[in-house]
């Protein structure tokens, strides 16, 4: 198996998208993306906007974003965050969760 950066991570981040996982971006370096960035889940709209930035790995291994995963085919539980705080350093902006609660796959509220 190849390390992450080797691979075509337009490809992963797709597939990643498809089988279903849930990440919300918690972490951004504003030297590639704005804080907007922050909140953001990746999906179907997700990829579509980050795969047009040039200079910027869809799936952050140059470190322009971070994530959280909160959701996956593989997961017995569901994160669903509920509040959530900004905040900036230098050229990084963090999103802390401040609240979550768990659920059980079969329940969505």
């Amino acid at each position: 198996m190849k390390p992450l950066w080797l691979c075509d991570t337009k490809k992963n981040l797709r597939e990643f998208v498809d089988l279903s996982f849930n990440a919300t971006v918690v972490k951004v370096n504003t030297k590639a993306l704005s804080e907007e960035w922050l909140g953001r889940e990746l999906n179907n709209q997700f990829y579509d906007d980050i795969t047009k930035i040039k200079n910027v790995d869809p799936c952050g291994e140059g470190g322009e974003y971070h994530t959280c995963i909160t959701d996956g085919p593989i997961f017995k539980k569901q994160i669903k965050i509920l509040e959530t705080e900004k905040t900036s350093q230098g050229n990084f902006c963090f999103l802390t969760v401040k609240r979550f609660k768990t659920l059980a796959k079969d329940t969505k509220t």
